[in-house]
């Protein structure tokens, strides 16, 4: 049998969350108990009909205390091949960017 569909609950204006439903999202605090800086990570994609995704290119910006930019880009680099969208996509060409801001 197949599961009831589910019902969306509506979010309050602008899409913003509830201050518990972002709490469960909050990332960990950092070392010195602090919030850490969020990270922007859009991304481009090229699809050709028939044959789908051929290219995506995700970029990660942002701020990061304490990191060096060859650290950054290492994590960088860490993320995209250890993550499970690109290694469920892996006939699909993925690059990355990584710029400290």
């Amino acid at each position: 049998m197949p599961d009831a569909p589910r019902r969306e609950r509506p979010r309050p204006s602008g899409g913003a969350l509830s201050r518990r439903t972002a709490a469960r999202h909050r990332p960990p605090p950092t070392a010195a108990g602090t919030p850490p800086p969020p990270l922007t990570t859009p991304s481009d994609g090229a699809c050709q009909p028939g044959t789908g995704a051929t290219g995506i290119h995700l970029k990660v910006e942002g701020e990061v205390p304490g990191l060096c930019a060859e650290a950054f880009e290492a994590a960088a680099a860490d993320a995209k091949a250890n993550c499970p969208v690109s290694q469920a996509l892996t006939g699909t060409t993925i690059t990355h960017s990584a710029k400290l801001a």
